[in-house]
Formats: structure tokens, C-alpha cells, sequence
């Protein structure tokens, strides 16, 4: 199960766009697969479910007006996408933070 909803890029201080492994590309692949499938369900299915599946109990929330925790993130969600229709959630739209060195 995943620990926590990744939402954001990561940078690494040792990045060197220069070097790559097929291992750590397969891996990136993957969890992008992964984020994208939980976005889906979640925001664009809005399938409550999607929660269960991919967060785990003791999720620490990182918003300080949500309590800690898969049941508080569930309640916090449902009021977010409330009355919403289903939709595609495009991954084009996605705005990343940039690395700085």
C-alpha cells in the first residue's frame, strides 16, 4: 500500500540528467501508473474506495485544517468532490514545481 498520496515531484540533490538506469525508469513508470490510476479513481471516478485502496490507515495529512488519517482524508474528500461530475482527469494539466540546483 502506498504511505502517501504523491502528488509532487521529488528533486535529488545527486540529480545527473546525464545518467539513467532501466531499473529506475521501470520504477518511475510504475508509479506514475500508479498516481495516475489513484487520480482517476478519486478525482475523476469519484470513487471514495480509491482511498482504501491506496492510502493507508495512519496517513499523516500534511493540510492543517484535515486531522491525520485514511478516515479524515475520506470525509475531507467527499466534501471536496460532492455533487462533481465523473470526468477524465488529464495528466497534461498537471503543473510540477521545477528542481533547482
Amino acid at each position: 500500500m502506498v504511505s502517501a498520496v504523491v502528488l509532487i515531484a521529488g528533486c535529488s540533490k545527486d540529480d545527473d540528467s546525464n545518467t539513467s538506469s532501466t531499473g529506475n525508469l521501470k520504477q518511475e513508470e510504475s508509479n506514475k501508473q500508479l498516481v495516475i490510476t489513484f487520480r482517476q479513481t478519486l478525482f475523476g471516478d469519484k470513487d471514495i474506495s480509491a482511498i482504501d485502496e491506496y492510502i493507508v490507515t495512519d496517513y499523516m495529512q500534511h493540510n492543517l485544517q484535515v486531522a491525520d488519517g485514511r478516515e479524515a482524508l475520506k470525509a475531507m474528500t467527499k466534501q471536496w468532490i460532492a455533487g462533481g461530475p465523473q470526468t477524465t482527469v488529464d495528466i497534461n494539466t498537471w503543473r510540477l514545481p521545477k528542481c533547482s540546483k
